[in-house]
């Protein structure tokens, strides 16, 4: 195996789970940075069956 093909299938083989890992890795930051956000409001608003309008509602009114 040349060493060209070599650099290609390590590539391969570590770009390639490495990609299809990303879309999760990315949506567990958005996550933790919503909860951090929405977190607070419905701490301050006593509630933990809110809605998302709610509290999205709350989250306005806590950054103003």
């Amino acid at each position: 195996m040349t060493p060209t093909a070599v650099y290609a299938l390590a590539a391969v083989l570590v770009g390639g789970p490495a990609a299809m890992l990303l879309p999760f890795a990315v949506a567990r930051r958005l996550v933790d940075r919503h909860a951090e956000e929405a977190g607070p409001a419905i701490r301050a608003a006593g509630r933990d069956d809110l809605t998302p309008a709610a509290v999205r509602s709350i989250a306005k009114e806590a950054n103003q």
